[in-house]
């Protein structure tokens, strides 16, 4: 074995049967046979070297502007290549490719110049096999046949793109965009005033995929995930659009800030109250709230929960107030849930339960009563000698598709002439059904209900008129067979008042006058079919009793609507046995 000596590190590039030796420090490379015997002396560089072996009989040099085609004896076998740039090297079968900033050109193992010049786009990346070179640029893969002088064609390509071959096959691996699917927006809120909102997008599909942002309050931002900082409490609709060089797709999400937190605040969490109860019976109900102020609740600071809808009844405990225990401190973020008795009234009816937080008022103290945080949801609660019985009529409508009431739940247009009234969405969530025909149409629609001729029972809705000038813009009614010589029990009219039609001959009791435009009523009428009589309640106060309804029994239902100024909401229809 023999020693060489280098100036520095060298590097090695061996073959079967040569040994190169390139030593940057003194700028030369050396080439000895396989015993370090050293044929031709060494050849001088400029810069720093790379030496490829591309067969047993040749050796590249490659300084960082030419390229030198050495013989195994390290003669040369041409004039030094010239390059833009410190070439890279490919070979197949008798060629060699040199590949620079601008270009790649092919050369015999001679050095001669073979086939032609393909100009670049910057550096090109480039494979080769025995027949053919791939050269891949910005935007297209080129093939040409070396050893037929031909192009093999042009492949426009997307994206990043990776080239593999074999002996007689190149590959294109494109990375061509995806199309974006599947694009979903959301946020951590609500959030604090003054505090850092999250805004995250996702997709189901796509690749090479770019994030806008336009967070509703004029400002914008960019990626798949940013924040955000609103200058004022609401509710914002922030959008971000999806795109990449194939399509484009948008989803928005609600961000709610919300202001600084409030010394007493609260939020309705969860209830667990029954839907029917008969009259007189008991019932364990439970509500939780969530206190969202900054104050801890507790009995000692007159903390409790107070009955609603209205203030301060004592319909349901016999007391407005539902009490903390001495040992409740509910902190700021913590629920509580209070558990209580209720006791059902002892007349049929539809009654309503909500209840709200407050601290009551402390002279001692100088504290007034003070009612703060969101309502609980208000629960319906019927109230009915025969709860096992099952509603003749239950509209509630929140289940419907939006739209033409006709066809849906057994209501249908009394002919083909009559308009539908619509199902729209309700402001607070769920459906309601709107009674507002169009110009030159009459709204007049019916459904079959289950024969009711005995006992008493309970038809309730909620009503809201907006924009009447007159007595009559709609109308619902309940309805017996024809042969009774009229096909009414009973109409109830809504305008700029509401009135009880109970005879052909126009016999009628005006119950509200004016409507208040724009308010929701809640209308119950308690019919006894033993003795022919409706009673009217409107939100729970009788306004009209003792009137006759017409003979026969309960078969159907129908609402009319007119071409008037204004329009009509109903909601919660409900039919019931109560006895």
């Amino acid at each position: 074995m023999k020693q060489i000596a280098t100036r520095g590190q060298a590097r090695v590039v061996t073959s079967a049967f040569r040994v190169a030796i390139i030593d940057n420090g003194d700028r030369r490379v050396r080439i000895f046979d396989s015993e370090g015997n050293l044929p031709r002396g060494e050849l001088r560089t400029t810069s720093r070297t790379d030496v490829v072996i591309i067969s047993s009989n040749r050796l590249v040099i490659i300084d960082d502007d030419r390229v030198r085609i050495l013989d195994p004896f390290g003669s040369t076998l041409n004039d030094a290549i010239r390059t833009s740039g410190r070439a890279d090297i490919a070979s197949a079968t008798d060629k060699i490719f040199i590949v620079d900033d601008t270009a790649v050109r092919m050369f015999d193992h001679f050095g001669v110049s073979r086939g032609r010049t393909f100009s670049t786009s910057g550096r090109a990346e480039t494979v080769t096999n025995i027949t053919a070179i791939a050269i891949h640029d910005p935007g297209r893969v080129r093939i040409y046949n070396h050893l037929r002088d031909v192009d093999a064609g042009t492949v426009a390509t997307r994206g990043d793109v990776a080239l593999a071959t074999s002996i007689d096959r190149i590959a294109i691996l494109d990375g061509q965009d995806e199309p974006i699917a599947g694009l979903i927006a959301r946020n951590d809120s609500p959030t604090t005033l003054g505090n850092v909102t999250t805004l995250l997008a996702s997709i189901s599909a796509g690749a090479a995929v770019s994030y806008s942002w336009d967070f509703g309050d004029g400002t914008t931002g960019t990626g798949e995930t940013v924040t955000h900082i609103y200058a004022a409490a609401g509710l914002y609709t922030a959008t971000v659009t999806a795109s990449n060089s194939i399509n484009s797709a948008t989803a928005t999400t609600i961000v709610t800030v919300i202001p600084f937190a409030l010394e007493d605040d609260a939020r309705f969490i969860a209830q667990v109250v029954p839907s029917r109860m008969r009259p007189g019976e008991t019932a364990t109900v439970s509500i939780t709230m969530e206190n969202t102020g900054t104050s801890t609740w507790t009995a000692g600071t007159d903390y409790m929960l107070g009955s609603e809808n209205p203030q301060d009844n004592t319909l349901w405990t016999g007391s407005a107030r539902i009490m903390l225990t001495p040992f409740d401190a509910i902190e700021p973020g913590e629920h509580k849930t209070f558990t209580f008795e209720i006791t059902a009234p002892t007349v049929p009816g539809r009654y309503n339960f909500q209840w709200r937080m407050l601290q009551e008022a402390n002279p001692d103290r100088e504290r007034e009563q003070k009612w703060f945080g969101s309502f609980t949801a208000n629960a319906i609660i019927i109230v009915a000698a025969a709860p096992g019985v099952p509603p003749w009529e239950d509209d509630a409508f929140d289940s419907l598709r939006r739209g033409s009431l006709h066809g849906q739940n057994g209501w249908r247009r009394a002919a083909r002439n009559r308009a539908s009234a619509v199902v729209k969405p309700a402001p607070a969530g769920g459906n309601l059904l709107v009674v507002n025909p169009r110009s030159g149409t009459t709204i007049v629609m019916g459904k079959n209900v289950a024969d009711q001729a005995s006992g008493r029972h309970l038809f309730s809705f909620h009503v809201r008129v907006s924009a009447a000038t007159t007595p009559s813009i709609a109308k619902i009614e309940m309805q017996t067979p024809r042969n009774l010589g009229w096909d009414k029990k009973f109409q109830i009219y809504f305008g700029d008042s509401m009135r009880l039609n109970y005879g052909r001959d126009g016999r009628a009791v005006v119950f509200l006058a004016p409507t208040e435009m724009g308010r929701w009523y809640s209308v119950e009428c308690l019919m006894n079919l033993d003795t022919g009589i409706v009673d009217i309640r409107l939100d729970g106060i009788p306004v009209a009793t003792g009137i006759p309804m017409h003979p026969g029994p309960i078969s159907s239902i129908a609402l009319s609507g007119w071409d008037r100024p204004g329009s009509v909401k109903l909601d919660d229809l409900l039919g019931t046995r109560i006895e």
